[in-house]
This record gives structure tokens, sequence and C-alpha cells, in this order.
């Protein structure tokens, strides 16, 4: 019986540190901040898409980084956006740590693709192993 609970305790706690976010859809409050950001880009001339899949690209530099760059890059685009519009009220706290929790701490490939014809923008942060991926697009007129 006592082997039974520390079982029951060890599988508890492996649980607590699985990763619940696989996909943004899974997550209310970032699919809501995600949307918001993507409009505010567009109201500001700029289209942005972002995805949570790989995208199939032939990025021109790629680099190993932390994911805590992921992260403030999404935090960038935050701020960006509720700066232009500060009376939105957001789940912003919740988005951020869903956020964290999708992306995880591990390292990811950063690649980074620059169309200046097209003033297009694709980065692209990727981890196969562990199947986390954050691409965003934009597109400037």
């Amino acid at each position: 019986m006592r082997y039974a609970f520390f079982i029951f305790v060890l599988l508890i706690q492996f649980n607590l540190l699985a990763k619940n976010i696989s996909q943004f859809h899974q997550s209310k409050p970032l699919m809501t901040v995600i949307e918001f950001i993507q409009l505010g880009f567009e109201d500001q001339n700029v289209h942005l898409k972002i995805h949570d899949h790989k995208i199939e690209e032939k990025f021109q530099k790629c680099s190993l980084v932390e994911s805590i760059d992921a992260i403030n890059e999404f935090n960038q685009m935050i701020k960006a956006v509720v700066k232009l519009y500060p009376d939105e009220e957001l789940p912003i706290l919740e988005a951020r740590n869903d956020f964290k929790e999708y992306i995880g701490n591990v390292k990811l490939k950063k690649c980074i693709n620059e169309i200046k014809d097209q003033g297009k923008l694709i980065v692209s942060y990727m981890n196969d192993q562990e199947a986390i991926y954050f691409s965003f697009e934009k597109v400037s007129p």
C-alpha cells in the first residue's frame, strides 16, 4: 500500500510538470490576445499573421536562442498594440502565462526571412523535438 501511494504522488507531480497547452487555440486568453494583436496591426496598415505550426520556408538565417527570446517577442507585440488601444480590457496576464507554458524552457531555433521587395518579414521559433512552433509574418505596405 505504501508503494501505491508513492507511485500515485509521483504521477501527480509528473502531470503537474507536463505541458497542458500544445496549441494556441487551447487557451482562450491566448487566442483573444493574438486576435487582438493581429487586428491592431491591420489598423496600422501592417498585416500580421501569428502561427503555432511549422512554416515551411527557406530561411535566410537561423540561430539557436533561449525560449525567453520568443516570449519577449510576443510581449513586444502585446505592448505595441496595447499602446495604441490602452482602454481595451484583455486577459493579457493569462495570455502571457499560457504563452510561457506553451513555449516552455527549451532552446529554440530562430529563423528569419526578409523579402524586402514584398515588405515581408517572417520570423519563426521552433523546436521540432518538443513540437513547439511560434511564427509570425509581417507585411508592410
